[in-house]
């Protein structure tokens, strides 16, 4: 499974320099990059993409392999995997929400690593993604935080790393 296998990591909403919002400008540009890398990595070979189902990056990027499945026969197959960090993870009464709950709904297993919230939780979680997969999408530009500790452990574990930043 690792062999065909993509992990997601990148920054919540509030680290971008731009507003993470259909009509921006940079925001479609990051679609764009994200689901050109999911399609190279569906050519390579990949069909199974682990999404940590946090704000941001991984939401739109969880949101975009949901999108290939449902309008490309050719991407029918691909598996969707919600890697929750803790029973209850979510966003109510956050924009967010809505994106959560869509992915959380078209995921082809749910991963619930935790019953429930504690310091090392998101933690965890990117380090069960990074362990179980070879390939490694993520956006980052240096700072420091989750996913700073992602690509640095994926690093570690041999992971390719396709950085779309």
């Amino acid at each position: 499974m690792i062999k065909k296998t993509v992990c997601f990591s990148g920054y919540r909403p509030e680290k971008f320099s731009f507003i993470m919002k259909k009509g921006v400008e940079e925001y479609l540009a990051l679609e764009k990059r994200i689901e050109e890398t999911i399609i190279q990595a569906v050519d390579d070979g990949y069909d199974t993409f682990l999404c940590g189902m946090a704000m941001g990056f991984d939401l739109v990027a969880g949101s975009i392999v949901v999108a290939l499945k449902e309008s490309w026969a050719d991407f029918a197959n691909l598996n969707l995997v919600a890697v929750l960090p803790f029973e209850g993870h979510g966003f109510v009464g956050d924009p967010w929400h809505i994106l959560h709950q869509m992915v959380l709904g078209q995921a082809s297993q749910t991963v619930t690593l935790s019953s429930t919230h504690h310091p090392e939780a998101y933690h965890d979680r990117n380090r069960y993604m990074v362990e179980r997969s070879s390939r490694l999408i993520c956006y980052y530009n240096g700072k420091k935080g989750g996913t700073d500790q992602t690509v640095k452990y994926a690093k570690v574990k041999g992971v390719e790393i396709v950085n779309v930043f």
